[in-house]
């Protein structure tokens, strides 16, 4: 007949505490992928049809995803526009012209620059188009 010796304490503890992480990772891991479910809405942004400025929306919270009307924009046809939008992409920002809505998603790498507010990259974007000139 052979006995088992019962668990030792450290372990009965260890197997508790690996049971709750576990569970813990698991409750984060659903979080995580639920996230893109959750995501922010587009901010608002505009493009000055004389000079081309983009512009955030001030009043808003700053976000990374911002959409652009370029319906009065004075882009003769799709390839200008498509044109312009990759001349002014660079690490820090880049544009996806979709004509067949007449817009552009702005996508700023919010991680170039942590302290910036809208103020700052409304700045950082109207330099960028001066510096195409």
């Amino acid at each position: 007949m052979s006995s088992r010796s019962p668990k030792p304490f450290y372990i009965m503890i260890a197997d508790r505490v690996i049971s709750r992480l576990s569970a813990s990772l698991m409750v984060l891991v659903a979080l995580l992928c639920t996230q893109p479910l959750m995501a922010q809405d587009s901010g608002k942004a505009s493009i000055d049809a004389e000079t081309k400025v983009i512009s955030l929306d001030a009043e808003a919270d700053l976000n990374y995803h911002y959409t652009i009307d370029i319906s009065a924009a004075g882009f003769s046809s799709e390839p200008e526009a498509e044109v312009f939008f990759e001349s002014l992409a660079d690490k820090m920002v880049s544009f996806n012209v979709t004509a067949e809505e007449n817009t552009v998603e702005v996508i700023i790498n919010m991680r170039s620059q942590p302290d910036w507010g809208v103020a700052e990259w409304n700045e950082y974007l109207a330099m960028m188009v001066k510096s195409e000139e």
